[in-house]
């Protein structure tokens, strides 16, 4: 299992509501991150990456609107 969360030597996100993609190689999650000296640059977002390592960070929405609560659902 990774941590991705600060203490898991990761950046500042809040990360939170985790979920593995259906073929468990993926790992979506909502993330709060607060950069206090440029507000501009904080974001409520939806994040993905590798769920064997945490690599391959990759912010998935980037509007200035808060996201979360992201999840897989199967392809029908």
């Amino acid at each position: 299992m990774i941590d991705i969360s600060e203490s898991g030597d990761h950046p500042p996100l809040a990360a939170y509501l985790p979920s593995f993609s259906p073929d468990g190689q993926f790992l979506v999650f909502g993330a709060i991150y607060e950069d206090p000296d440029q507000p501009i640059n904080s974001f409520g977002d939806i994040l993905i990456a590798y769920a064997d390592d945490g690599s391959g960070l990759f912010r998935v929405i980037g509007d200035p609107y808060m996201n979360a609560a992201p999840r897989w659902l199967p392809v029908v």
